[in-house]
């Protein structure tokens, strides 16, 4: 149908359309005749049903039960009603009447046909064929007409009719059943099917006629026209227009083609204009094209990084001389190659594929990709690869983007400050092991030599200068391994539950003692919210706040340093803290407020006007607390800030935030002042130290021998696994290098020996790093214990490594130790004695020392009296100088 022309199309549509149309009228009058026929036959079947039931005697009709009865005069009456109700009709087929038995089948009872040749049925016969209403049991109970003609036994096509049979009581006995022949009314209606068909094919015809010539006048021969002047104009004929003789729509067309002929013409003779200055115009946008790639070319291949373009193929599209020169391959050989036809291993093939795929199928850019690449010369480079996605105009991603630099000498300069920052570690870390050693030695001895009953106060107190000058020393060792630590990043807190108020206080006792020493005044503000249990690295953030406080102090020559804690936030589980070290010194010049926390810069420069004083105050530290406290706090999630004046003060402060921690007592274990410690219950305890160095035993074996422990040595870890076996110790201190066998051998054969294996095994060292603690226990240590060593920390891990229940000494001894062996107390005035235990009540020890201070300065006879108060009241001991004054006013005499 496609390759017909316009008037076969348009007679085929338009003949379609009046042959639907015509078809629809015909079938529709054709319906209304057939309907109007059936109906009218029906009409009469149902006059006649309803005549021929009343004309039917009932009673007779129910008297019928036999063939013989059909010779009874009841029965020839009614055959006689039947034949003449069929006479009133011609084309009645059959008619009679039916009785339903008790089973449910109906037999005849009259039965008359017009046509002799068929026999009549037998009285109280069967029906062998029931009409289609008695088919269904449709009880009729009134007259009633088949919808449909339907086919007798016969095979004569009829319509049924059917009337019921009552009796004078109403009494249902049967039905009248009639036959009607269907045949004329067929026939009528095939005759007006002939003429409908006859009528549909002539007006078909006409139509048609009409239709082909209505077509051929009135669009196609205008169209061939018009088709026969668009090939003029195609030839470039201009001047062949159409005559414009009509005024319909074909002529109002056929203007507008002489109107665009007429434009046509015009714009062909300017686009021939316009193509002899386009060709120029190609010629010289060729040209610049030409150059711009030329200068786009060398831009790229003058771009010391390589830079390449590949397909969504991982295939090559294209680079620049950078990244041909390093693989040794012209840029036109590289064009339409995948990394597989490059010149290295399939491992790196297989990296550099994946890595394309992940960035196109992301659509994201992955930058700073540091590759392996082994070059043609057989040498290990590394290669840092930035890749993003390359779209087209739609935004499509049609590939990747590339750009590397080798960066090998980088990798070899950063494995070079590796190694150099491990040999600055393991130089710190000898360093620290060679200065523990000789401290060990000095903090151990002073340590046993403060616990010694006999010593005298001058010969006490030296030796406390000797323990303090050790622990600052021990303190900058700490420092410096501490910020090497932050460096490395190895600087790890370590969370505990800690009672709150208990550690400031401790804080403000221990720097409050510095502030009276100055005569500067010390203030502590803590939050009335202030939380009971929180979890923090205890020793990190006493280490924090003495370092703030300790440098407030120490370039605060008058006024005040005040410590002030608040609580910003607290939930059921968090509580968030400012600190606040408020002094009002000599304060910091701005300019050097941006290098106060890097290392090895101390507060108070010679810029700040002070350089005498400074200078002496820097004597006192390495300057890198406050370094190191920035760190810590960065750590926990905060940051140290300041604000200074000069002349006026400075105030340091930061924010934390804490976990709570409720069960803080049970977590919490501490242990009573370890000088008090005397012995323990049960029976005897035997250790073993294990230590090339008879200095490291001796301080254990003093610390140790006075409290009843049975002390083993050796000198290496093959002669304690001798010892360890003969005398089966309970406990086992040993150090980690040693000669023979070290410590770390020494724990492997324990551990790997049946009858050994159990014994507990703590692990004392000088070298403190992280990595050795986490080898003394991968090795299968219990415990480590740093050297020097500290006698709480030791008695505090033999409590919890063997269970023990330690012995301390009375109260009552320690006030007799306090008091001179060989000078009898002289008590002051009994007034003067209650004047100071008022002021130990109120624990205001400061107006307590000035008292005993001028009680002495009064009359030097109060020297023994006053000795033991001011040594408590150093130790800010309150109750047990309270305790003493009590015994004292209990005395019978007391000086007039």
């Amino acid at each position: 149908m496609k390759h017909w022309n316009l008037s076969a199309k348009i007679i085929v549509a338009f003949s379609a359309l009046i042959t639907i149309t015509a078809g629809i009228l015909t079938a529709g009058v054709y319906w209304q005749l057939q309907t109007s026929l059936h109906q009218g036959m029906a009409d009469r079947l149902l006059e006649i049903v309803q005549l021929a039931a009343p004309q039917i005697d009932s009673g007779y009709h129910s008297l019928v039960v036999s063939p013989q009865d059909a010779k009874t005069v009841y029965y020839q009456i009614n055959k006689k009603a039947i034949k003449t109700i069929q006479a009133a009709s011609k084309d009645i087929q059959h008619i009679y009447t039916v009785r339903q038995n008790s089973d449910g089948q109906y037999s005849y009872i009259l039965d008359y046909r017009p046509d002799k040749n068929i026999p009549l049925a037998i009285v109280g016969s069967p029906i062998k064929i029931l009409p289609p209403l008695l088919q269904k049991g449709v009880s009729i109970e009134q007259p009633t007409v088949e919808t449909f003609i339907i086919n007798n036994s016969s095979g004569i096509p009829v319509l049924y009719g059917y009337a019921p049979i009552l009796s004078q009581f109403n009494r249902f006995d049967g039905l009248v059943v009639v036959e009607l022949d269907a045949r004329p009314i067929l026939e009528r209606e095939f005759k007006a099917q002939i003429i409908g068909l006859i009528t549909f094919v002539g007006i078909l015809v006409v139509t048609l006629a009409i239709v082909w010539y209505l077509a051929q006048s009135l669009v196609v021969r205008p169209i061939l026209k018009l088709n026969q002047v668009s090939q003029n104009l195609a030839q470039g004929k201009w001047d062949k227009t159409l005559s414009i003789e009509r005024t319909d729509e074909l002529g109002a067309l056929a203007r507008s083609f002489n109107y665009m002929a007429e434009q046509l013409k015009i714009s062909f003779k300017e686009l021939q204009d316009y193509s002899q200055n386009l060709e120029k115009k190609v010629e010289e946008r060729t040209r610049k094209l030409s150059e711009s790639q030329q200068l786009l070319d060398l831009i790229m291949n003058n771009i010391p990084q390589s830079i390449f373009w590949k397909n969504r193929d991982s295939v090559f599209l294209g680079c620049n001389q950078s990244f041909a020169k390093v693989f040794g391959i012209n840029p036109e050989e590289i064009v339409g190659k995948n990394d597989y036809e490059m010149p290295w291993k399939k491992e790196e093939s297989d990296f550099f594929v994946e890595c394309d795929r992940r960035i196109m199928d992301n659509d994201m850019p992955e930058l700073g990709i540091v590759e392996p690449q082994l070059q043609p010369d057989g040498r290990q480079h590394w290669l840092e690869t930035s890749k993003v996605p390359f779209h087209d105009i739609q935004g499509n991603v049609i590939g990747i983007i590339g750009i590397f630099q080798d960066i090998t000498k980088y990798k070899e300069a950063e494995k070079a400050a590796q190694q150099a920052s491990q040999a600055k570690s393991d130089f710190l870390a000898n360093m620290s092991h060679e200065l523990r050693t000789p401290l060990n030695g000095i903090l151990g001895y002073a340590q046993i030599l403060g616990r010694s009953k006999t010593l005298a106060d001058k010969e006490r107190n030296g030796i406390e200068i000797i323990y303090q000058c050790g622990s600052h020393l021990l303190t900058l060792i700490n420092d410096i391994l501490d910020l090497s630590k932050i460096e490395a990043g190895k600087l790890d807190l370590t969370p505990t539950a800690l009672h709150l108020p208990s550690l400031l206080q401790s804080v403000v006792e221990m720097c409050k003692i510095r502030a009276e020493q100055k005569a500067i005044e010390f203030i502590y503000h803590p939050s009335s919210r202030l939380p009971e249990g929180i979890e923090a690295d205890e020793k990190r953030l006493r280490q924090v706040l003495i370092n703030l406080l300790g440098n407030a102090i120490k370039f605060t020559d008058r006024g005040s340093v005040t410590l002030r804690v608040d609580v910003l936030k607290l939930s059921h589980n968090r509580v968030s803290l400012l600190f606040q070290v408020i002094d009002t010194g000599i304060g910091i010049a701005e300019k050097d407020l941006e290098k106060l926390f890097q290392s090895f810069e101390q507060v108070g420069d010679k810029s700040s006007g002070h350089a005498l004083g400074d200078r002496t105050r820097q004597s006192e530290g390495t300057g890198l607390g406050l370094a190191i406290s920035q760190r810590i706090i960065q750590i926990m999630g905060g940051k140290i800030k300041v604000k200074s004046q000069l002349a006026k003060g400075s105030e340091f402060f930061f924010t934390v935030e804490l976990p709570l921690a409720e069960d803080w007592v049970e977590q919490q274990q501490t242990i009573k002042e370890n000088n008090s410690i005397i012995g323990y219950k049960g029976k005897l305890r035997k250790i073993l130290i294990v230590d090339d160095r008879w200095e490291n035993r001796a301080v254990v074996l003093n610390l140790l021998e006075t409290l009843n422990f049975t002390i083993l040595e050796a000198e290496n870890g093959e002669e304690g696994l001798e010892k360890l076996r003969k005398e089966q110790p309970d406990l086992v201190i040993t150090d980690i290098a040693m000669p023979v066998m070290n410590g770390l051998e020494f724990l492997k054969q324990i551990r790997n020996t049946e009858e050994l294996k159990y014994t507990k095994v703590i692990v004392s060292s000088a070298s403190v790093a992280q990595q050795d603690r986490q080898m003394a226990f991968l090795c299968g240590g219990d415990d480590f214990l740093a050297k020097p060593v500290h006698a709480k920390l030791l008695f505090q891990l033999l409590s919890n490594h063997l269970e023990l229940e330690w012995l301390y000494e009375s109260r009552e001894d320690q006030l007799k130790l306090s008091e001179p062996l060989s000078t009898k107390v002289i008590l002051p005035p009994n007034t003067t004695v209650e004047a100071l235990l008022d002021s130990a009540r109120n624990a205001n020890l400061k107006a307590l020392r000035s008292q005993i201070e001028q009680l002495v300065d009064g009359d030097g006879v109060y020297a023994a009296f006053a000795e033991p108060i001011l040594q408590l009241a150093k130790q800010f001991k309150a109750e047990e100088i309270e305790e003493l004054l009590e015994q004292y006013i209990k005395e019978p005499t007391h000086a007039r």
